[in-house]
């Protein structure tokens, strides 16, 4: 598979992709969106035995926001009456592609050994797992650009901190270190750089190591339909061969 942002391999059971887009300080942007759902999709496809995903980069950024020539190129394409209608395109594509992975039922991991700001924040919001190194920085500047979250983040960094502190670091436009970002919430886990991707492998192998049937479930957060969910689980493959154990 040809590709113009992502490095990939897949290590046994586990899909590893590089973000390497060092001319816009690894901008994500709606091409870069794309190529990442696209690899994940095909490469799921032809090597069934993917179980997990780990993300990482080796640049010195490891996500700069959002690829703002994006919108500067729609904007100039746009009818005069409609000035915005191609950006609100690209950003409803973006929060879709963020949100169905989401839900992916597969544990995902981010390997942030470089600094994050704006939009990365919002893809990072996305993974079940963010590690970073002990020296990264993350800003979350969407109010310092006159905006605030794009691509469906605030939601999704709902599950992992308090809406009011959620709302203050927003408001004061904050750029948080990794033990800042720890305490906050933010990320899950600091370790030194070298060791980011043994831990991921570790955290993927327990996950490996669990039943798999119940994950998408347990992934779409739907708690409004939790019984109706745990109902529809019960009696699975995976359910009778644990029961076995107790009878």
């Amino acid at each position: 598979m040809k590709t113009k942002f992502f490095k990939y391999e897949v290590l046994q059971s586990t899909l590893v992709l590089i973000f390497e887009s060092p001319k816009t300080s690894n901008a994500f942007g709606i091409q870069e969106a794309r190529e990442f759902q696209k690899i994940i999709q095909q490469l799921r496809a032809s090597h069934k035995d993917i179980r997990g995903l780990i993300v990482t980069s080796e640049q010195k950024v490891f996500c700069s926001g959002g690829h703002l020539k994006d919108y500067a190129k729609g904007n100039k394409k746009s009818l005069e009456k409609t000035p915005q209608a191609t950006n609100i395109k690209i950003n409803r594509e973006l929060t879709h592609i963020l949100q169905a992975f989401q839900k992916l039922s597969l544990p995902t991991v981010a390997l942030v050994s470089g600094d994050c700001f704006g939009g990365g924040i919002e893809w990072l919001s996305a993974f079940d797992q963010v590690y970073a190194a002990p020296s990264v920085v993350f800003g979350m500047w969407q109010r310092k650009l006159s905006l605030t979250w794009g691509w469906g983040g605030g939601q999704r960094l709902k599950l992992r901190m308090p809406k009011k502190q959620l709302l203050n670091l927003l408001l004061e436009a904050r750029t948080l270190s990794s033990y800042e970002a720890l305490e906050a919430g933010l990320i899950d886990k600091i370790y030194p750089r070298e060791l980011l991707a043994l831990k991921a492998l570790q955290y993927l192998q327990r996950q490996y190591d669990l039943p798999q049937f119940p994950l998408k479930a347990i992934k779409e957060n739907d708690f409004k339909k939790e019984q109706k969910i745990f109902e529809k689980l019960w009696w699975n493959p995976e359910h009778q061969e644990v029961l076995k154990k107790y009878r």
